[in-house]
């Protein structure tokens, strides 16, 4: 996010080579994880979603966070907006690019979203499981996603 304090709402694109910015994509609410897809056709971004009212980040008020997607080859965030659960923060997809999974700090949950096979069946962003953290392991295993 480029201005997290109290609410960045954009997400800025780097060159690598001339280190500078070369687009700003706007999204949800202080966007905070960022993961590639590994055919680095889209990308995930989580929106935290949460508002530190006092000194030092102290005083949270959380609310759902929501992930945006990103088509690489455009900049352009794609439909639809996926809700997730509170403060989601770091986010990583599977090396098959089947799911993504998002860890939700607020909440204590991970949320796990299954992913299209491609861009253009974009009404399969759904949502498929949300875990507590005592439990994510095993539902992990059971569903053969480890």
């Amino acid at each position: 996010s480029n201005n997290f304090s109290p609410v960045g709402t954009t997400l800025s694109v780097v060159s690598i080579d001339s280190n500078t910015i070369v687009d700003t994509i706007t999204l949800g609410i202080q966007p905070s994880g960022v993961a590639i897809a590994p055919d680095g056709s889209f990308a995930c971004v989580s929106n935290y979603s949460t508002i530190y009212n006092g000194a030092g980040f102290t005083d949270l008020t959380a609310s759902q966070g929501t992930i945006n997607i990103i088509n690489l080859q455009t900049n352009a965030v794609i439909s639809p907006i996926i809700g997730v659960g509170f403060s989601p923060d770091a986010i990583a997809i599977s090396p098959n690019g089947q799911f993504a999974y998002v860890t939700n700090y607020s909440s204590n949950t991970v949320s796990i979203i299954a992913l299209p096979s491609t861009l253009y069946n974009i009404n399969l962003f759904t949502p498929h499981y949300n875990l507590h953290q005592d439990k994510t392991i095993s539902k992990l295993n059971e569903a053969n996603l480890l």
